[in-house]
């Protein structure tokens, strides 16, 4: 039987310290600008030793070097808002003076969590991750704690983030709302709101929205109705209007009803008509994210409010 990895979390609670403190004498991460007097340092160095601790020396060469590293996990299906957030990330970690390194994961929490530990067995000086659920959260923000490496959850509100008060909220029910007025201003008096079951989260937001006039529909992922004439459609993801749009050849968005998407894919405005769609606005996003890095300072959720592209499938119809 392997003996027990000693992490750095036994460290700090055998000596009582933090576990950014022990990092910081161990591995020379200086995570969180620590400050550790010398007497403290080898109190740590000594428990260690005493702990028969091993440290990861490809870590430790990492993060002594002048290359900086962010690891980043995305799904094993690289969903096509999740590629364009890490084009993202990559953007604004290279203007820090950052690297990045992707790593994927299934849907399972034991992958979800051998992942995180194999990106941060490479000695990343931070993990940003998309998460949608808060027991993720909870698995990514604990083993990045024992490493003392600082986690930047990225999350749509309705997704609750656990013992864990950092992160970048983007703010769904601000573009929910924006979509709706838009479609309103259209001159739709009836609105469907369509979700597929990748977007759970959506329903602890929607009931606030829902009326006589509003109405929202779970679908199976081979679950297209039809539309009907005169009606505003907000659909979950581009992909899903995109196939609505297919399924009703009959009738011609913008003109006999109103539908707008969710993620703004790139092929939006390439589609006759163009689809109008709410872009999470992930530029501000990623850099959000990177500036929490850059600063070392542990912030509150930031949120992030999307931005309607209002395109021809949702023009006012002519009376």
């Amino acid at each position: 039987m392997n003996p027990k990895r000693i992490r750095l979390k036994d460290i700090a609670e055998a000596a009582d310290v933090s576990v950014m403190a022990v990092s910081h004498v161990l591995n020379g991460s200086g995570q969180g600008r620590v400050s550790v007097s010398r007497e403290l340092a080898s109190h740590i160095r000594q428990i260690a030793d005493e702990m028969h601790y091993l440290p990861n020396h490809a870590a430790r060469a990492l993060r002594g070097s002048s290359i900086r590293v962010i690891g980043t996990i995305n799904t094993g299906a690289m969903h096509p808002v999740e590629q364009r957030a890490l084009v993202g990330l990559q953007e604004a970690a290279a203007k820090a003076g950052y690297h990045v390194m992707s790593t994927f994961s299934q849907s399972s929490h034991e992958d979800w969590a051998a992942s995180v530990k194999a990106i941060l067995s490479h000695g990343v000086n931070a993990l940003v991750a998309f998460c949608y659920e808060s027991e993720k959260v909870s698995i990514a923000h604990m083993l990045c704690q024992q490493e003392g490496v600082p986690f930047i959850p990225i999350r749509l509100d309705g997704c609750e983030i656990s013992e864990c008060e950092g992160g970048i909220q983007i703010d769904t029910k601000a573009g929910i709302r924006m979509a709706l007025e838009h479609l309103r201003e259209a001159g739709t008096n009836r609105i469907i709101i369509y979700y597929t079951e990748f977007q759970d989260h959506w329903e602890t937001i929607l009931p606030e929205f829902e009326s006589d006039h509003i109405v929202a529909q779970k679908l199976d992922a081979d679950q297209f109705p039809s539309i009907q004439p005169d009606t505003g459609i907000l659909a979950g993801s581009d992909w899903l209007a995109a196939n609505l749009i297919r399924h009703t050849p009959d009738l011609t968005p913008g003109t006999d009803y109103n539908i707008i998407g969710w993620g703004n894919a790139s092929g939006c405005e390439y589609m006759n008509p163009k689809l109008s769609s709410i872009g999470l606005n992930l530029w501000e996003v990623m850099s959000a994210a990177v500036q929490n890095i850059v600063s070392q300072e542990k912030v509150n959720v930031a949120p992030i409010t999307p931005l309607l592209l209002a395109r021809e499938s949702s023009l006012k119809q002519s009376n």
